[in-house]
């Protein structure tokens, strides 16, 4: 496999990057079709020739910089992941565009062929019952206990980033603004995540020099439940900036009232 990249890559990505491929099994795959946008690329249905194994290829071009570190600790968070309720990693890989010097990394993982939370409830125009909600959770909950006991968070929980398999399987998915706590550091102050679905002490971590922790995934996971209740979280026809301001300044949200 090439393991000649763009020289402005810093020694610690590069050595990043070389240790993901060198572990990477040695299998090829066809992209079948578009089937959604993730962090930083697009997700292809693609196909494992030499298996005949459905999997989701994310493409990304590769950039030098905080995206590309990114990319990377994704691939790394997802390498660590194994469990039911964390989709699958099957490997990374290399390839050259046809723009001379451009480059692009493909992560191969678990196809959910049931789609998103979020596509479900815009196919049925309507939100899901409450059976089919609490086994969501449920799920979505046995997921981010085992990355929190393996001291990680997801930051980006949401209807979007929860998919289906066929069978009804549940998996958390979209590892780009994930995070390790270190044991030196155990909770965060990076400002991340998808407005809606945010934690009031996330918003505040840049603003004043507060942290976070597990419990910041727990709350998002809350607004995905309402989510899934009236088919968006709260406040969502507000422009995002004053959602912002909003939410470290207002109780919690709560269910609609008389509806569930």
């Amino acid at each position: 496999m090439t393991t000649s990249y763009n020289s402005t890559l810093s020694k610690e990505t590069e050595k990043k990057l070389q240790s993901i491929l060198k572990d990477t099994p040695d299998f090829q795959f066809d992209l079948l079709e578009h089937i959604g946008t993730g962090s930083y690329g697009e997700v292809f249905k693609a196909k494992i020739i030499e298996t005949g194994q459905l999997a989701a290829v994310k493409v990304i071009r590769l950039e030098v910089g905080e995206e590309l570190d990114d990319v990377l600790n994704e691939v790394n968070f997802l390498k660590s992941c194994a469990h039911k309720n964390v989709v699958a990693y099957h490997g990374c890989f290399m390839k050259r565009g046809n723009v001379k010097g451009q480059k692009y990394i493909s992560i191969a993982m678990e196809y959910c062929g049931g789609g998103s939370v979020e596509g479900c409830y815009k196919s049925l125009k309507g939100p899901l019952n409450e059976d089919e909600i609490c086994s969501i959770i449920k799920e979505s909950l046995s997921g981010l206990n085992f990355l929190h006991s393996c001291r990680k968070l997801h930051r980006d929980i949401k209807c979007g980033n929860i998919l289906l398999t066929e069978s009804g399987d549940v998996k958390l998915a979209d590892f780009g603004v994930s995070t390790q706590i270190t044991k030196t550091l155990s909770k965060r102050h990076t400002f991340i995540g998808t407005p809606y679905w945010m934690a009031p002490e996330v918003i505040t971590s840049e603003q004043c020099g507060t942290e976070y922790d597990y419990k910041a995934d727990i709350w998002s996971l809350g607004i995905t439940a309402i989510e899934m209740t009236q088919c968006s979280p709260p406040m969502f026809d507000m422009h995002p900036m004053r959602v912002l301001f909003m939410i470290p300044n207002l109780d919690p949200p709560k269910l609609t009232q008389g509806t569930w």
